[in-house]
């Protein structure tokens, strides 16, 4: 039907390592292949297949520690029992501040107002490396196209609400609409790359 929202995330380390920028923490890496652990949310989700991308992108190999849900993440990203983590911008945003861990970096083409100071992954040397958490809506293939013209005309209208589009920012979502058509394109384009993480990561249903 249409895609509604995408989710850029920020890249963090622990404030114990010795690194300042991500090319700092690139080289420091690939300098101590599987030594670098990181934390994700469990198994499966994008806090583990953005890192795994990651990896794939930069030539580095780390060790994925995964935890039920992100608070027992941060918990030791903070501590420096893991040393990296990708998570969702108004989380990181917040212990980033507060000094707890340091982001180094952010996933989608353009900085995040919420880390105005935050390069990108690609302004940071990492060619072509944007990679976000989207939200959309689907229906059987075999809807009616007025049905779905209308469906998505509603959700555009939803979309143009100043308080709907805060509360979407507030959880870390951008608002951002495609139409049926622009949307069927977009998952054709995504689909595979996101299929290619979870074949690396060796992630499994349960």
């Amino acid at each position: 039907l249409e895609l509604v929202g995408q989710q850029p995330l920020a890249l963090l380390v622990t404030p114990k390592l010795p690194v300042k920028d991500l090319r700092q923490f690139i080289d420091y890496a690939k300098a101590r292949p599987g030594q670098v652990n990181y934390g994700s949310a469990g198994n499966g989700g994008i806090s583990h297949l953005v890192p795994e991308m990651f990896k794939t992108a930069t030539g580095t190999f780390m060790v994925h520690i995964p935890y039920r849900g992100s608070a027992p993440a941060f918990t030791d990203l903070m501590g420096g029992q893991v040393q990296f983590m990708a998570e969702s911008i108004p989380q990181a945003a917040n212990y980033h501040r507060q000094g707890k861990v340091r982001a180094l970096a952010v996933t989608s083409r353009e900085r995040n107002p919420a880390l105005p100071d935050v390069p990108t992954v690609i302004e940071s040397g990492v060619k072509g490396f944007e990679v976000v958490g989207f939200y959309g809506f689907l229906a059987p293939r075999d809807t009616p196209k007025d049905v779905v013209a209308r469906l998505s005309d509603a959700f555009r209208q939803v979309l143009t609400s100043a308080d709907v589009r805060e509360r979407m920012v507030g959880q870390g979502a951008d608002p951002a609409f495609l139409g049926s058509e622009e949307f069927g394109r977009f998952l054709a384009t995504e689909t595979p790359r996101w299929a290619t993480a979870v074949r690396a990561s060796g992630a499994r249903l349960d």
